[in-house]
């Protein structure tokens, strides 16, 4: 069920690219800034590179869930973070910091792809932490 999605995603992303233009790549659907090395526009295509996983995880209010996505781990090495904090933030301005050293001893911390974006699934964290149609990462 989440390959159709991560397809159907693939799919809304490439038709996006063609109609608007941008080629091949798509449009950004993530932005990596602040206290990195690198700042990053990531495209789907750009985080399916990197290398899609499915994770089972503990969803503090809905149990047991599989998600697919890259881990966190993988998208900040690439920008190579220089702070101590990463705030997540949705397309609706909602916002969370989490310490860099937190997300680093996560494992199965994913940017997750879901049928409305991209979302947080957050293993053994609280609830505000899996956050919703992430769009940027900011490390402070």
């Amino acid at each position: 069920m989440r390959r159709k999605r991560l397809l159907w995603i693939v799919a809304v992303a490439l038709i996006t690219a063609w109609v608007t233009g941008c080629g091949a790549g798509g449009e950004v659907v993530l932005t990596v800034s602040g206290a990195v090395e690198d700042e990053l526009s990531l495209t789907m295509k750009d985080l399916e590179d990197m290398g899609a996983e499915e994770v089972t995880v503990e969803h503090p209010r809905d149990g047991e869930q599989m998600y697919e996505g890259v881990r966190i781990g993988k998208i900040l090495d690439e920008a190579g973070p220089t702070g101590d904090t990463v705030t997540f933030t949705a397309s609706d301005d909602y916002s969370v910091d989490i310490a860099l050293s937190d997300l680093e001893a996560c494992n199965d911390c994913l940017v997750a792809f879901d049928d409305e974006g991209l979302r947080l699934a957050m293993s053994g964290m609280e609830g505000k932490f899996w956050v919703k149609d992430v769009v940027k990462v900011e490390v402070q």
